[in-house]
């Protein structure tokens, strides 16, 4: 019935989160920079048919709402499917038409055609660094203001360093904390559709850099089951799977070859797709994820089979070190001309 997330079915909002082995679920529901209190919390009911699930039907009237879960053991997290954190809370409105995802912004660009694969000239920037100016602030809607500046150089699209969001104040992103989530300081979900439709109305794709290999222990991944032997997302780093190299710099380790991990990397990469139409991913780190031809629904090759499913014009970029031809040759992709594996960095 539920997907992962905040759900609107039959005119009614919803919360469902996975939660590994946790024998009580609460949520706090509270109003845009309020704090609830534990006494605020209202308790979830477990799926019957759905391992770990809970959830709750809300009845709160159209605005702006924060919500985050209440463990057993005292500690708060955002939804593990949060499009936007505020204050650590996972950020919601509530509008006419249910809960506010890419269904109510208005694009502007809807004829966009794709550049072919043999056409693309790509652009990496860093939000913050490109668009700063130097003040150390940049934004979604500052690199908007430089989209002209970019078409005049002849580039057809522009790849960002990870925006996803990250702990602290500045970071290239490469120490992912929520990976559904939009990097606030950059901007709001619908900051980033506004540069993503402006591009695309000057012909420039845009594509993401998606840090896949590992996760900040400060994650709700993590925090909803910190428990080796009870998180399916995560395993320790001397737990190498097919074809992986150690190396998570110090961060968690996700599990690549667990079906929930691959579920919930499928659901994220999904919503990017959906909801914010990004053209393509940059894959950061694909020797440390791990790959099995015998196994292709996990590793590597496990997601991105199910993006060339969702659309085949989809971008799908690999940094390969070093480069892997058996691999592209060997993909059971129908389209493996869509997947660059490649010394990329």
């Amino acid at each position: 019935m539920f997907r992962w997330g905040p759900n609107w079915i039959d005119e009614t909002m919803y919360l469902a989160v996975y939660a590994p082995a946790q024998p009580v679920m609460k949520v706090i529901v509270t109003s845009p920079g309020v704090s609830g209190e534990e006494s605020d919390a209202v308790v979830m009911k477990k799926d019957p048919d759905l391992l770990d699930t809970w959830w709750i039907e809300l009845d709160q009237p159209q605005g702006q709402y924060e919500y985050e879960y209440l463990l057993i053991n005292g500690s708060r997290i955002a939804d593990p499917l949060s499009r936007r954190l505020t204050n650590g809370r996972t950020r919601i409105e509530i509008g006419p038409g249910g809960i506010s995802t890419a269904d109510d912004y208005q694009w502007q660009s809807a004829d966009y055609v794709r550049p072919s694969l043999d056409t693309l000239i790509i652009y990496e920037l860093h939000v913050d660094d490109f668009a700063a100016q130097g003040n150390g602030q940049g934004r979604f809607e500052d690199v908007i203001a430089r989209l002209d500046h970019l078409k005049a150089t002849g580039i057809n699209a522009i790849e960002l360093l990870p925006i996803t969001d990250f702990p602290g104040t500045h970071s290239w992103g490469y120490d992912p904390n929520l990976m559904s989530a939009v990097e606030s300081r950059y901007g709001t979900p619908e900051d980033l559709k506004v540069l993503v439709d402006q591009a695309h109305s000057m012909g420039i794709a845009v594509i993401m850099d998606m840090v896949w290999n590992h996760i900040r222990s400060s994650s709700p991944i993590w925090e909803i089951q910190p428990d080796y032997n009870l998180n399916p997302y995560i395993k320790q780093h001397d737990q190498l799977n097919p074809n992986e190299t150690e190396g998570s710099w110090g961060m968690l380790d996700w599990d690549h070859f667990n079906s929930k991990t691959i579920e919930y990397i499928n659901a994220v990469n999904k919503i990017w797709i959906d909801e914010y139409k990004i053209d393509g991913f940059r894959f950061d780190a694909t020797r440390m994820i791990g790959w099995q031809m015998s196994q292709p629904e996990y590793g590597i090759l496990g997601w991105t089979s199910t993006i060339e499913e969702l659309d085949p014009t989809i971008y799908q970029i690999a940094e390969h070190l070093p480069s892997d031809p058996w691999l592209v040759d060997n993909s059971p992709l129908t389209q493996p001309g869509m997947i660059v594996f490649m010394m990329f960095s």
